[in-house]
């Protein structure tokens, strides 16, 4: 039963300070100076000598959208017998509230984004799993690429648009297992190296933003006879066969000068890119400096490698 009754309540005016009443075990109700009444449940989980305190979401009273004071004693009491048991369950409360906004705060934007949209934010703020670094630059620009229109030549020769563009303007929550499957049987027809490469692409996009497309046939749960089966991402390497090495050595001592003899074998002898080792300005990338080199330890540090 109540500490004190509604008419006894009523008669605790605003003053020039807040200031609390005690109106039953572990509720308070706190009134401000401009007449806002505040109800506080006072708790402590059971294993804490932590005193909590939760601020009940309706203010105190009998008109509409308020609560009362047999509605706010029997939720107070909800609530520590909760925390009796170990239960705490305004913290809980509160994690689903956040969370509950944070999806919603992320429905609303995806509500007018499109696959170009989606990849270039995630090409902006994706990290890196091993290392936690943005994507490099070379990365960066071919993704970017597969959602632009092909260029014109200077001889007027309109150059393929990237793997991605049919799809650039579709709606990311708009979009469908036939949309992919459409596209991925149209970029087969350029190879099917270039059409993996793009739907690997565009499971990690999706992935990343954490929409689920129904019967999406790049989606592990998909039954497998409606699966889009890709093939591991090997790049496009073309290695010297071991019996051509020798050949290819001796060959590089024929280059027009020295600098380029000794160019071409540090890439024989360590398998380095020619920007790993000049660097490359578009990318933003270090060239392979003097410090860099240990002599002594037979090891050259390289900064950023693929």
């Amino acid at each position: 039963m109540p500490l004190l009754t509604v008419r006894a309540i009523e008669t605790h005016k605003a003053k020039a300070k807040p200031y609390k009443l005690t109106l039953d075990r572990g509720l308070q109700l706190r009134i401000a100076p401009d007449g806002v009444r505040t109800l506080l449940v006072r708790y402590s989980v059971k294993g804490s000598d932590v005193e909590r305190q939760y601020r009940l979401p309706q203010e105190y009273g009998e008109g509409p959208g308020q609560i009362k004071l047999a509605t706010a004693c029997a939720e107070a009491a909800r609530i520590r017998a909760l925390a009796r048991d170990g239960v705490d369950w305004p913290a809980q409360e509160e994690a689903r509230l956040r969370a509950e906004a944070a999806e919603r705060e992320q429905m609303d934007r995806q509500e007018g984004m499109t696959v170009a949209k989606a990849l270039r934010e995630y090409v902006d703020k994706k990290r890196r799993a091993k290392d936690g670094l943005p994507l490099k630059a070379r990365t960066k620009a071919d993704y970017l690429a597969m959602v632009e229109p092909g260029e014109t030549t200077k001889t007027g020769k309109k150059l393929a648009d990237g793997l991605l563009f049919q799809l650039a303007d579709k709606l990311l929550l708009k979009l469908t297992s036939d949309d992919i499957r459409n596209q991925y049987s149209s970029l087969l027809k350029r190879s099917k190296r270039q059409a993996d490469y793009a739907m690997q692409v565009l499971r990690a996009v999706l992935r990343w933003h954490g929409v689920v497309v129904p019967g999406n046939p790049l989606g592990r749960d998909t039954a497998g006879r409606d699966r889009i089966v890709l093939a591991p991402a090997k790049g496009n390497p073309a290695p010297i066969p071991p019996e051509r090495l020798g050949a290819w050595w001796r060959a590089s001592g024929k280059a027009p000068s020295q600098v380029a003899a000794d160019y071409y074998r540090f890439q024989l002898l360590a398998g380095c890119r020619g920007g790993e080792i000049h660097g490359d300005k578009r990318y933003n990338y270090p060239p392979i400096r003097v410090g860099d080199v240990d002599c002594e330890a037979g090891k050259v540090v390289l900064r950023d490698t693929k």
